[in-house]
């Protein structure tokens, strides 16, 4: 019950706090992933994703049971690996699950 009640009294310090930590964590995966697009080369980070190269994110994060950030943590944990995930904005991402080449890519 205290517990309760000493979150209560301090909710948006602690939820700033964990938003925080959200932010930075988000700016060590982009920077290991390179800091920008690698298709268009989309640099701000609020743009900014990670993408399974080879498909399969959904279902990998649901066996993970985890999306966001803890995503980022079980990458991080992973020491980043780069076999498998780049970082794309997510224009770039959602245009690779509709298509077989993002637009930036085709010859016009």
């Amino acid at each position: 019950k205290r517990r309760h009640e000493l979150y209560e009294q301090n909710k948006l310090e602690i939820l700033k706090k964990g938003q925080q930590k959200g932010r930075e964590l988000k700016q060590e995966v982009m920077l290991a992933y390179g800091n920008k697009c690698c298709c268009c080369g989309e640099s701000q980070i609020e743009f900014l994703t990670i993408d399974h190269i080879f498909a399969g994110g959904k279902q990998h994060k649901q066996q993970l049971n985890t999306h966001g950030t803890g995503f980022y943590k079980w990458l991080k944990k992973q020491n980043f690996p780069k076999d498998n995930y780049q970082c794309l904005c997510y224009n770039c991402n959602c245009a690779k699950r509709t298509s077989p080449t993002c637009p930036h890519q085709q010859k016009l």
